[in-house]
């Protein structure tokens, strides 16, 4: 309103209707104050539960990336068993092919 309202109003009736048009701005301004406040609530509101879906996926990549590199590992880990399995085999067969040749000159030693 106004400042000429005003001090009209204030001529007819200073309490009764300056404090009507007071408490109305007043109370209108708190209704305002409460919108605005209720939107950044809701605005913290939803920023929260972004953030926490954001963590949470997040972690969920942290686990798959974790079990990632345990896979690898384990996969490392089983192709070197496997590597030290075959050098053992070569040198079994290496072991078995000089007991042959050892059999075959005893058994040649043995016909003489």
């Amino acid at each position: 309103m106004e400042t000429n309202e005003i001090n009209y109003l204030k001529t007819l009736s200073p309490t009764s209707t300056i404090s009507s048009i007071t408490n109305k701005t007043s109370v209108q301004e708190r209704e305002e104050n409460l919108e605005v406040y209720q939107m950044i609530l809701d605005e913290n509101e939803k920023r929260e539960k972004e953030t926490e879906i954001i963590g949470n996926k997040e972690e969920e990549l942290r686990r798959r990336r974790e079990g990632a590199q345990r896979s690898e590992q384990d996969i490392k880990r089983e192709e070197d068993e496997i590597r030290r399995m075959e050098e053992d085999i070569r040198r079994e067969e290496g072991d078995i092919r000089k007991l042959e040749e050892d059999i075959q000159r005893e058994e040649g030693d043995i016909r003489r």
